[in-house]
């Protein structure tokens, strides 16, 4: 059994950028895409 208490990443809000570099919303957001599709394979 595996138990996820919290997951994500530190973003800084309103920061953007044209590639998912750490600290931007697009990182954030491809990272919990990431975690989503390992979580539905669980």
């Amino acid at each position: 059994m595996t138990t996820v208490t919290e997951y994500g990443v530190q973003t800084h809000p309103g920061l953007h950028s044209t590639v998912p570099i750490p600290r931007t919303e697009e990182y954030r957001t491809d990272l919990i895409e990431a975690h989503h599709r390992v979580f539905d394979r669980l």
